[in-house]
């Protein structure tokens, strides 16, 4: 399912995500992903945080990616990636 309803809840995976989308181009520009396992679920939290909070802090960006877990360990380019997502929603005024 790329985009649909269940129980009346909007629901979107990785598929239904816009290319254009800026968590998308972040990740690309700033080359996150390493084996992509995780990946899917890692961009659509920050592709959720950045929608709902236009200017997280790192408190709440450290809050909401606390339960993901990348076991290659790319951390260091998953904060890079969101922190260049959030400059580029914020740019495009998204």
């Amino acid at each position: 399912m790329t985009v649909g309803e269940v129980k009346g809840k909007k629901i979107t995976t990785i598929e239904g995500l816009p290319e254009s989308n800026p968590v998308k181009r972040a990740w690309i520009k700033e080359q996150v992903v390493q084996c992509g396992y995780c990946q899917p679920g890692i961009i659509m939290q920050v592709a959720a945080l950045v929608s709902q909070t236009p200017t997280p802090s790192a408190d709440q960006i450290i809050g909401k990616m606390d339960d993901v877990i990348c076991r290659c360990g790319t951390y260091p380019r998953i904060k890079k990636g969101i922190k260049t997502a959030v400059q580029m929603a914020r740019k495009e005024g998204k």
